[in-house]
């Protein structure tokens, strides 16, 4: 930095000590010390590349190696997916099964009892039995248009709805389909799904049109962990593996370990019609970086990637490259000890303008510490350098002041001396943290002073020493007391505007007064039994409050209807939702306030409005809210029903837990058992 000015203290603080040397022995040094940096330059150049070339090289080989194994195990696992299920192609494209799966067809499905067909299907039954006994099928089906199993071998375990749903679609399709691996209690698994074509068809192989569907459950575990075994060409450090892509995320095929479908850990799944790069990555199984290829298997979502371990591909090239940089230390070192030989000789000429830098030096010492004492003095933060004992070493002129003491009464204190025990025990968390993670830490403190309470915004830096340990703490406290004051106006200001809101709302109903502010009460116990952040609080209490907003827009005939509301009028009622979001458009409450609003109605098993979002997807201030107003409202009279008791209410919960939150009903009901949740409930019913 430079900082020019007549003021000649001002130079010294902020420009850089002027060099003293005489001329042409700085110039005999300087050329000494241009040769030997060029010397190094050039060492350094050549170990440069000589590490580079031999780096190109070796990922080169890499490449080829990982790029020809990866598309190796892609072809032998195409072949390996062709071969599946080829016996019953024969099962399939038999004369007496066609004309089976086109009789059913015509007959629109399982055959009913005492038709010529019925008689035909215990024969068939053993038939495709005896067919998967043969092949080790977990399962063999016939499956007709609507997705429904006509036959089924023995044993066979009952079709899924996505099982059902990719026999459909080979009527469309009418080709032969291989589909994604998936785990059964007995290992990897999958289906292959072959067309049958009708007995008029003159090309089986590829028919014109389908009959019906052969569905043929394989195990696949053994196959592909045998064919995905090393080779005896692999080498130490190689793996390869199987990326299955599915509808989700990316998952790793593992016939040997467990569980044998796992989540992909850190590979960007290429297209379809592209392979995975080459390059430097973390493993597909999450075990450290690899270098790794892969290419598609036709046929599946599968993408095979061969992996070669980094540390194993590498340590060749580690060799080599201490190799080198020993050359280059040992050429520079001898480069060192000529310059270092030359100073020695230079000595005696340069201590006079060394003595003159110091001079130098001290005196520019001298104006940062004047520069720095006028900064301080006049600083209106309080600032103050803590030991490693706790003791302050340095306070500002400010920091005595607010403390109505002199800074030489401060020097040698702590914090419990100065502020009291309560105070201090509070300010050593902050100086911990700064401590521990060795950057600045902030935190708001009310601190009670001579001239009365404050609220000081603290910043802790840690101070470290020459050695760069941590020496001690740099505390700064700056007075934000008009601030926070002018916050809880804003915040109290907030809160009587949320409550006329809420008395607008509940005077269309007056059987829901009240109702707001039982929910809100219950909201808060339920957040204190699970321990939530102040946040998550403080987004319960706002919403809470907020949560009936959307019904000032809906007729009042409707929200005050005395009996039952009719499907066009619940239809209705349920864009008070949409209406609260509207009216909440705009506002900023730091908080996600209104998206736990939008989430209030909805269940877990999806039979919520307005969206239908299910399980993981609605956030727990929403179901906390979901709870509290449902047990609110159950346990208050409205215009349609009598109230409820408190148990009855907490029955229909917990026999409705696919739908509401158990942990939250759980911890609904140990309240409801205290002496606060029975004066809640006394306070709801009016008893």
């Amino acid at each position: 930095m430079t900082f020019r000015n007549d003021n000649t203290d001002f130079d010294l603080v902020f420009s850089e000590i002027e060099q003293t040397d005489a001329a042409d022995t700085g110039s005999r040094i300087t050329r000494v010390v241009l040769l030997v940096l060029v010397l190094v330059v050039i060492a350094g150049a050549l170990a440069y590349w000589a590490l580079g070339n031999r780096e190109r090289e070796l990922t080169s080989d890499l490449r080829q190696r990982t790029g020809i194994l990866a598309a190796t195990r892609a072809e032998v696992l195409k072949t390996w997916v062709e071969s599946l299920g080829r016996a019953g192609l024969r099962l399939s494209q038999s004369d007496l099964f066609r004309l089976f799966a086109a009789e059913v067809k015509l007959g629109g499905g399982v055959p009913a009892q005492g038709t010529p067909l019925a008689a035909q299907m215990p024969y068939m039954a053993r038939a495709i039995s005896e067919f998967a006994r043969q092949e080790g099928a977990i399962g063999a089906y016939l499956v007709d248009r609507q997705g429904r199993a006509v036959l089924a071998s023995g044993a066979a375990p009952a079709l899924s709805r996505e099982q059902r749903d990719a026999a459909v679609a080979i009527y469309a399709t009418k080709k032969r389909t291989v589909r994604a691996a998936r785990v059964a209690p007995s290992g990897l698994i999958t289906d292959v799904l072959l067309p049958i074509a009708p007995p008029q068809d003159k090309s089986p192989a590829a028919p014109g049109t389908v009959a019906g569907v052969l569905v043929v459950t394989l195990p696949v575990q053994a196959a592909l962990g045998e064919l995905l075994k090393p080779s005896p060409l692999t080498k130490e450090g190689e793996t390869t593996r199987v990326v299955q892509v599915g509808a989700r995320e990316p998952m790793l095929l593992d016939p040997r370990g467990q569980p044998a479908i796992a989540p992909v850990q850190a590979i960007q799944v290429p297209q379809k019609d592209e392979g995975l790069p080459f390059a430097l990555r973390p493993s597909a199984a999450g075990q450290g970086r690899v270098f790794s290829s892969g290419a598609w298997v036709a046929g599946l979502p599968w993408l095979v990637v061969h992996e070669i371990e980094a540390d194993i591909a590498l340590a060749a090239l580690r060799e080599y490259r201490w190799g080198v940089i020993g050359l280059a230390m040992a050429v520079t070192l001898l480069l060192v000890a000529a310059v270092t030989a030359f100073w020695w000789r230079q000595a005696n000429e340069h201590s006079q303008a060394m003595a003159d830098q110091y001079r130098a030096l001290a005196a520019r010492i001298n104006a940062q510490r004047r520069f720095l004492e006028s900064v301080m003095n006049n600083l209106t933060e309080m600032v103050g350098l803590k030991g490693p004992t706790g003791a302050y070493a340095y306070v500002n002129p400010s920091f005595a002041d607010a403390v109505s003491r002199t800074q030489a009464e401060l020097t040698g204190l702590d914090d419990a001396e100065v502020f009291g025990r309560g105070t201090a025990d509070s300010l050593e968390t902050t100086d911990r943290q700064a401590r521990e993670v060795g950057k600045p830490v902030m935190a708001e403190r009310a601190i009670h002073l001579p001239a009365g309470p404050r609220f000081l915004q603290f910043t802790k830096v840690p101070y470290r020493g020459e050695d760069g340990a941590v020496s001690g703490i740099l505390s700064v406290a700056r007075d934000v007391t008009e601030l926070r004051e002018a916050e809880a106006r804003r915040q109290a200001a907030f809160q009587q505007m949320t409550a006329a809101l809420v008395r607008t709302i509940e005077a269309v109903d007056p059987f829901l007064a009240g109702h707001t502010q039982n929910v809100r009460e219950t909201c808060l116990a339920l957040a204190d039994g699970l321990g939530l952040s102040g946040d998550e609080v403080a987004t319960i209490d706002i919403a809470a409050m907020l949560c009936q907003i959307g019904k000032v827009s809906i007729p009042k005939e409707i929200v005050a209807k005395p009996g039952r509301l009719t499907e066009q009028e619940f239809a209705i009622m349920q864009t008070h939702v949409d209406n609260a979001v509207a009216i909440l458009k705009g506002v900023d409450f730091g908080l996600p306030v209104v998206e736990s609003l939008v989430q209030m109605y909805e269940r877990l098993d999806g039979s919520g409005y307005p969206r239908g979002l299910a399980g993981d997807q609605i956030g727990q201030p929403a179901r906390i809210l979901a709870v509290a107003d449902v047990f609110c409202a159950r346990i208050e009279r409205r215009s349609y029903r009598d109230p409820v008791s408190a148990d009855e209410a907490m029955g229909v919960l917990a026999q409705n837990t696919s739908r509401y939150d158990s942990r939250i009903v759980d911890v609904l009901k140990r309240f409801l058992g205290t002496v606060a949740g029975e004066k809640l409930v006394l306070q709801i019913t009016g008893r």
